[in-house]
């Protein structure tokens, strides 16, 4: 799933729908989890995934979707209608610990 994510179209263009349907699923699934501002370790143990792969998909997603920080993944997450403004958890940063 990986592999996946680090090919494909990297434009940096298009509606913010389209760059998330370019996503193979488990890296919408870890976008999803750090827009509602969850932290690696919440992340890998609510997907079943080792914190190590999601700080890789959480690099890969940062490269593919050209942003910059966790608030810029989060702005395009709303956008493409993957998470609601105001959804946020409680889960802590979305920052690796």
């Amino acid at each position: 799933i990986i592999r996946g994510m680090a090919h494909g179209a990297d434009k940096g263009e298009g509606s913010a729908g389209m760059l998330l349907s370019s996503l193979p699923p488990g890296g919408r699934e870890v976008l999803e989890h750090m827009a509602k501002g969850r932290h690696t370790k919440l992340i890998a143990d609510s997907l079943g995934l080792s914190p190590k792969t999601v700080e890789t998909y959480r690099a890969i997603l940062y490269r593919k979707l050209k942003c910059a920080n966790p608030i810029e993944l989060t702005h395009l997450a709303i956008r493409g209608g993957l998470v609601m403004a105001g959804s946020s958890e409680g889960g802590g940063s979305s920052e690796a610990r």
